[in-house]
C-alpha cells in the first residue's frame, strides 16, 4: 500500500503529472475511523495497481502545512477525501462511502488515453513510414523507366539496317506509342500516368485539373533536360512533337499574377466590373488579331481558409501558487 504514494514535495509531485500527464490523485485524512476506512478501501490490490500506473499519488494529513496550502486553492469541506485533479483542475472527489471499484472507473475515466510525447512520437513515426512508402514508389517508377528505356534503345539497335546490305544508308525513325509523364505538383507530391503519344499538352493540363491534389493554383508547365517553358502555344502540340516520350517529367510552377486568360473571379461589382470588362475587351482585340492562340481553361478560384480555436479560463496548482490562465476565443 504504501510503495504507491509519491514520496518527495508536492511541487515535485505536481511535475511529475505534468510531463508525464497522469492524474494527480490527493488524500486528505486524519485519525478518525472514516479516514481508516476510506485508506482499506484503496489499499485494494486491484486498485493500488491503477494508481500506480495511471495517477501520481499524494496523502495529506488535515492539520499539516501542505494541507493548508492545498485548501486555499481547493477547499477542503470535509474528511477525510479523496481529489482527483487533471491538469490543475478538479475533476472528481471520494469520501469513505465509495468502494473501490468506484474509484477506480473514475480513474479510468480521467485518465488520458495516451500521453501528449506518446502521442507526438507516433504521428512522427507515421509520417516517416508514409515517407519511406513515397520515395520507395518513386523509386520503383525511376526503375521501371529506366527499363522502358533500355528496352527501346535494344530494339532501335536491332532494326538499323546492315550497312553491307545496301550501298545507301538508311535513317530508322522509331515511333513511340505511348508517353509515361512524371508530374510534380506545386506541394511536390508526384502525379504519374501514361497518355498516348498522339495526345496534346493541352489534354494532359485536362488531365492534370481533374486529377490534381494541391489545391486549384493556376499553373504552368515546364520541362527540364533540357529546359523549356511551355505556353499557350503548345496545348495544340502532340506529346511526341514536344520530345516528351517515351518519358518525361513535367513540373508545375504557379502562374502568381494569373491574368483573366487564365482566372476570373465568378463574382465582382463596381469599379471591378469595369477592370473585368475593359480587360475581356483588350483579350478579345488579341485573340482575334492572333487566332492561332487556343483561349486556356479558366482555373477554379481558390478557397478560403477559415480557422479559429476556442480556449476557456482555469485554474491549475504547481505545488506552491495558482497559475491563471486567461484564453478568450480567436
Amino acid at each position: 500500500m504504501t510503495d504507491m504514494w509519491f514520496k518527495g514535495p508536492v511541487a515535485e509531485a505536481v511535475q511529475t503529472v505534468t510531463t508525464k500527464n497522469l492524474v494527480f490523485l490527493v488524500f486528505i485524512y486524519d485519525d478518525s475511523e472514516q479516514s481508516q476506512q476510506l485508506y482499506t478501501t484503496l489499499a485494494n490490490e486491484h486498485l493500488v495497481q491503477l494508481i500506480k500506473q495511471k495517477t501520481v499519488a499524494f496523502k495529506m494529513q488535515k492539520n499539516s502545512e501542505e494541507a493548508a496550502m492545498f485548501g486555499q486553492l481547493y477547499p477542503i469541506s470535509r474528511v477525510p477525501v479523496v481529489y482527483y485533479l487533471l491538469q490543475g483542475i478538479l475533476k472528481e472527489f471520494s469520501t469513505e462511502n465509495s468502494t473501490s471499484d468506484e474509484i477506480m472507473q473514475k480513474i479510468n475515466t480521467l485518465c488520458p488515453a495516451q500521453p501528449v510525447k506518446q502521442r507526438a512520437a507516433t504521428d512522427r513515426k507515421n509520417q516517416n513510414q508514409q515517407l519511406k512508402k513515397e520515395k520507395k514508389a518513386d523509386e520503383d517508377y525511376k526503375r521501371e523507366i529506366k527499363q522502358q528505356i533500355a528496352m527501346d534503345r535494344t530494339a532501335s539497335s536491332s532494326k538499323k539496317p546492315n550497312p553491307s546490305s545496301s550501298s545507301q544508308p538508311s535513317v530508322q525513325v522509331i515511333q513511340h506509342n505511348q508517353c509515361n509523364l512524371n508530374i510534380k505538383q506545386l506541394d511536390g507530391t508526384s502525379l504519374k500516368h501514361s497518355f498516348a503519344s498522339s495526345d496534346t499538352l493541352g489534354h494532359v493540363s485536362q488531365w492534370i485539373d481533374a486529377n490534381r491534389t494541391d489545391g486549384d493554383m493556376p499553373f504552368q508547365l515546364f520541362a527540364q533536360f533540357p529546359n523549356r517553358d511551355f505556353n499557350i502555344g503548345d496545348e495544340q502540340q502532340r506529346l511526341i512533337d514536344l520530345r516528351l516520350c517515351p518519358s518525361a517529367t513535367l513540373i508545375m510552377k504557379p502562374i502568381k499574377n494569373a491574368t483573366s486568360a487564365y482566372h476570373r473571379p465568378k463574382k465582382s461589382s463596381g469599379w471591378l466590373d469595369s477592370i473585368y470588362s475593359a480587360g475581356d475587351t483588350v483579350y478579345q482585340s488579341v485573340s482575334a488579331a492572333a487566332a492561332y492562340l487556343v483561349t486556356p481553361t479558366h482555373a477554379p478560384e481558390p478557397g478560403q481558409r477559415l480557422g479559429g480555436e476556442s480556449r476557456e479560463e482555469r485554474q491549475t496548482y504547481n505545488g506552491n501558487s495558482v497559475n491563471q490562465e486567461k484564453k478568450s476565443r480567436g
